[in-house]
């Protein structure tokens, strides 16, 4: 499996790929309420960043993830600032209901190091067995606790679909907003593995197959 990733800069066209921008629903909302964009984060001016970063934060650092943790006796990670991360996407993809931010995917280069110290698309493959060559890498998938249920999860992955190649993405358990974010938008659960030596086990889940 390892000659997959001899030449990560196979990336590249899947990266190119995820640099449109659109300002349409699929039709899964309502059209005249709510507005679907892709954009590079450099397109997105500073106070719609900070509602995005701020609605990441909400729906994963809640009472009830925080509490689920402390029950198993685990200690949230810790990662860079929330607004960094989006800012080094390559695609943030994000639905606003009456020009209010609602929900927010993003896309990232799974062949470049992460703030780990490792390339996620390699080590996540070697430490699951699933190949993952020819996806990129999602690190959010949040939608504001009033909208879950509405339809913007499904928007968001139509959307990923659209203008992206399949992704994955390394989902904390505890997190149960996300893991149903992303079951309900047809993701398969493909493997479970640990991270920089910490006994939390995390899930590594993929998307649906790029429709044709």
């Amino acid at each position: 499996m390892m000659d997959l990733f001899d030449s990560l800069d196979t990336m590249l066209p899947l990266c190119e790929m995820a640099s449109m921008d659109v300002e349409a629903p699929t039709g899964t909302i309502d059209a005249s309420h709510y507005k679907a964009y892709a954009k590079n984060p450099s397109e997105i001016d500073p106070t719609t960043m900070a509602e995005l970063a701020d609605m990441v934060d909400r729906a994963h650092d809640s009472r009830n993830v925080i509490a689920a943790q402390q029950a198993m006796g685990r200690e949230p990670m810790a990662t860079p600032r929330t607004i960094d991360q989006l800012m080094g996407s390559i695609l943030v993809i994000y639905i606003t209901c009456d020009e209010a931010p609602v929900a927010v995917t993003n896309v990232v280069d799974p062949s470049a190091e992460d703030y780990h110290g490792y390339v996620p698309i390699r080590f996540y493959s070697l430490k699951t067995g699933y190949n993952l060559e020819g996806r990129l890498q999602q690190s959010f998938f949040s939608i504001e606790e009033d909208y879950r249920g509405s339809g913007v999860a499904k928007e968001l992955f139509l959307q990923l679909n659209t203008n992206a190649s399949p992704c994955f993405i390394v989902v904390d358990p505890t997190d149960a907003p996300t893991v149903k974010h992303v079951q309900e938008s047809g993701y398969m659960k493909v493997g479970h593995l640990k991270i920089d030596g910490s006994e939390n086990e995390m899930e590594l889940w993929v998307s649906p197959a790029k429709e044709k």
